[in-house]
């Protein structure tokens, strides 16, 4: 009996579930047309490698839903993703709550919570730094040229200061969480400001073993270097919606729409429905 509880508190220790929902709007504005939302029921959504070679489950909406689940060893950071949303997970022990949207959420296990915390924490001040700048922005209008020009000077510092503050949150965090996946996702908000895998590698000096061997650190490099920079690939090879036609780092950088704060929650039009005007 002994064995069998030591069995299966090993067992579950090493389960994850996944449950999944949507927060998307029924019409999306694109200048003066409006686009309805199709049902999501039947939308395949997908578990994807963060190297993006790798499509490790997927599974189909159902009743607006999604789960799925499994076992890992040790816990691993990928993308779940569909038609028009993308963002970062970690699978880990644990019950994982989903939304997607084109904010991504990630609730209910420790890395996925100290992730979700941090990008709360910097939504809220972008808000406060949007909020502010509108503001000296509509007090300028009944304002001479120079006293525009006065306050674009000030907006401008606000803005410094604001990437100042994000900076040190970022940095606080990384430095608070050097053997986990919050650690690692920080990690990598500061490192976006690496222009190749040298600048990489010297800004890694102080993290941890864990970090710099991270997966997420280890795609990161291989793009600077340039192995996957110049990589098209084909959407459909993922079971993505696709025209036949290669993409590549090229057509990522001219995607629009909304971006997601765990990583490029985007809308696709080919989910959306006919315009209503």
């Amino acid at each position: 009996m002994a064995a069998t509880l030591l069995f299966s508190a090993c067992r579950e220790n090493k389960e994850w579930t996944i449950h999944g929902t949507f927060d998307i709007p029924d019409t999306i504005q694109y200048g003066d047309t409006f686009l309805v939302t199709p049902s999501l029921d039947g939308m395949r959504i997908y578990l994807v490698s963060l190297s993006g070679d790798d499509c490790l489950d997927s599974t189909v909406v159902a009743d607006g839903s999604f789960t799925f689940s499994g076992t890992v060893e040790e816990p691993r950071m990928c993308y779940v993703a569909c038609e028009f949303s993308i963002g970062t997970i970690v699978l880990e022990p644990g019950t994982i709550n989903v939304i997607m949207s084109e904010t991504f959420e990630a609730t209910g296990t420790p890395n996925n919570d100290g992730i979700t915390a941090l990008e709360g924490r910097m939504a809220e001040f972008n808000e406060t730094i949007r909020g502010k700048l509108l503001e000296l922005q509509a007090n300028a209008e009944a304002l001479t040229p120079e006293g525009q020009d006065s306050v674009r000077m000030l907006m401008y510092g606000v803005m410094v200061e604001y990437g100042e503050l994000v900076n040190q949150m970022i940095d606080s965090t990384a430095e608070a969480h050097p053997d986990d996946f919050v650690g690692v996702y920080a990690w990598n908000l500061r490192l976006n400001s690496a222009d190749d895998s040298e600048t990489l590698d010297s800004m890694l000096v102080s993290a941890s073993d864990f970090v710099r061997n991270s997966e997420a650190v280890s795609v990161r490099r291989a793009y600077l270097s340039g192995l996957l920079m110049d990589e098209d690939f084909y959407p459909e090879d993922f079971g993505l919606e696709g025209d036949g036609e290669p993409e590549g780092p090229e057509g990522s950088k001219e995607s629009d729409g909304p971006k997601g704060p765990r990583g490029s929650a985007f809308y696709d039009d080919d989910f959306w429905a006919e315009p209503v005007r």
